[in-house]
This record gives C-alpha cells, structure tokens and sequence, in this order.
C-alpha cells in the first residue's frame, strides 16, 4: 500500500479512478452494479484510511511472531516524533481452509487458541507484545519515556496493546478500534 501512497494512486482511488486491474477486480467481487458501487465504496474508504496512515506515519520495524500469533509495526509519527506500536488484529484466517498453507494454518490456529484463553487468562501472545515493546524500548536512543510512545491495536491487537501498556512505565496512549 505503501507503494500506492507514494505514487499518488492511493490519491486516485480516494477521487474514485481506479486502475483497469483494480476495476476488474471489482467487478469479479460484485455480483450486481449495486454491489459494485457497494465495493467500490469499500474500496474509496479504505483508501481514505490508509493515506491518513502514510500522511501521519513512518513504518520503523515490522515483527511477525507466528509461534505466539503476535505481530505489530513500530512506527515514527511524523508529526509529535514519537515512537507507537500498532499491534495486529487476527489475520482472519480460517484453520479449517483446504486452501491455506501449512504456515497459514498453524497461525489460524494459534490465533484461535489465544482468543480463547483471551477471556480468562494473560496469553501468550500479550506476553509477546510486552516483550517486543521491551526489545524497541533497547533499541530506542533515548529509551521510550511517557512522551514518547504509544501503543494501538484494533481487536485481538487491542488486548495486546492493553496489556503492554498495563504492565510497562511510561506509555503515553493506548488507542483501540473495534472491529
């Protein structure tokens, strides 16, 4: 996406011009012109979205832990300079999908297993979050201080972002989306 941004596409999309790749693909998606312009919408909202994204943030680091089905991306914010991890949602995947790979399974499946355990229990996941946020805190220069970090999540992501900044000093903002 960050390549559509760059590009001005991104700014295209948000003005309702679509690449004739991208117009096909919608039509294969929509069964009907009322769920095209349905999609198309979709597809203007997301865009809308994701320039606010690249407008406002720099990615930093990326992390995929598929062993405890935590990921997130370090990101500089432009504006105040400070550092904030956005953690990830689930991915969504279903583990019972002939279609997945072997790799796709097995995070479908953790992911499954610590939504579960979400609700009565610290998972591993959240445990993975803090620690990353301990990893980038390292490699911070000035360490991450109470004005200078952040952490968001939307979903599953959320819970981890609550429990990092539940357990470690100095974060500034938890910022959550339900889906």
């Amino acid at each position: 996406m960050k390549e559509k941004y760059e590009s001005g596409e991104i700014n295209q999309n948000i003005n309702g011009i679509f690449s004739l790749e991208e117009e096909n693909q919608l039509k294969k998606e929509s069964k009907n012109s009322k769920e095209y312009e349905l999609n198309k919408n979709k597809k203007i909202r997301s865009s809308k979205i994701f320039k606010a994204f690249y407008d406002n943030f720099e990615i930093l680091d990326t992390k995929i832990d598929s062993e405890n089905a935590m990921g997130a991306y370090v990101c500089g914010n432009k504006k105040t300079k400070e550092i904030e991890i956005f953690y990830f949602a689930s991915s969504g995947l279903n583990q019972y999908d002939k279609s997945l790979t072997k790799e796709e399974k097995e995070i479908a499946t953790k992911e499954k297993q610590v939504n579960i355990q979400a609700k009565f229990k610290v998972t591993d996941n959240q445990k993975a979050a803090l620690n990353f946020a301990d990893e980038i805190e390292k490699k911070a220069k000035k360490g991450i201080t109470s004005e200078k970090s952040g952490v968001n999540g939307s979903s599953k992501g959320c819970a981890e972002a609550i429990y990092t900044a539940s357990n470690k000093k100095g974060i500034k903002a938890v910022k959550c989306k339900k889906n």
